[in-house]
């Protein structure tokens, strides 16, 4: 009852300025952002849409539909097509090709590190035989991150099924190989393996997919190697180790 009901009535026009506005009829939504303007000329936000409203009138903007609505947008500058200098691409295409072959040697190193560390029972030493980096992490839950490896709910949860001592098979994930060698171990207490019970189970079958798929994709390279279908350069091998330890 005490509002003024003049300002119900501009505040109206305000509202059916920005409808107009929202529903690209600029010209219609410059004349009422005008006209709410002769009564409150000090509005920050009705001297912006007008002054959008008269630059969209004549050259309205282009809109995308996305999922939440529609996103009005507007061209600055266009710059013609032109074939890139190589100095102007060069540190993009060596880093591409840097992390294509970093991808393809490391499917190659891992199950080789996996292999001679099962076969040595000892992860340190074959590290060392091929200029790998040998890490040690705190205790960490199934649903934890160890760094360099990420989430430990992936292929990494197939050291929560390992006893100590044990070496996993290669687990390979974007730019990072890893092979687990688990140091100790801590039981859970019975009410938090009921809490996390689920977890685990899917950890585990999870894991051991991940393991059949690493023992499958070493003996494919092993008998490859053996039929002289794939040759392991591996110069090149110790040159991208060499390099990647340094950077």
């Amino acid at each position: 009852d005490d509002v003024d009901p003049e300002l119900l009535k501009w505040l109206e026009s305000y509202e059916e300025g920005v409808k107009k506005f929202r529903g690209r009829a600029f010209t219609e939504a410059k004349i009422l952002f005008s006209q709410f303007l002769e009564f409150y000329p000090d509005d920050f936000l009705a001297k912006m849409y007008l002054d959008r409203a008269l630059r969209y009138e004549k050259a309205p903007p282009d809109e995308a539909q996305l999922e939440q609505g529609y996103a009005v947008f507007e061209v600055l500058a266009v710059k013609p097509p032109a074939t890139p200098t190589f100095e102007e691409i060069r540190s993009r295409v060596e880093s591409e090709f840097k992390n294509e072959r970093v991808v393809a040697l490391l499917s190659q190193i891992t199950p080789e590190l996996s292999d001679r560390a099962k076969a040595e029972h000892d992860l340190k030493k074959a590290a060392k035989e091929l200029g790998a980096a040998v890490k040690t992490s705190d205790f960490v839950l199934p649903d934890g991150q160890v760094p360099d490896i990420g989430s430990m709910a992936g292929g990494a949860s197939v050291a929560f099924s390992m006893k100590p001592d044990d070496v996993s098979g290669p687990i390979v994930n974007g730019n990072t190989g890893v092979v687990l060698v688990v140091n100790e171990k801590q039981d859970p207490t019975p009410q938090e393996f009921e809490a996390k019970k689920d977890q685990v189970r899917d950890s585990l079958l999870q894991s051991k997919q991940q393991e059949m798929f690493g023992l499958f994709v070493t003996n494919l390279r092993t008998d490859m190697e053996k039929s002289g279908k794939i040759k392991i350069n591996r110069e090149e091998m110790n040159n991208l180790t060499k390099s990647r330890e340094e950077g």
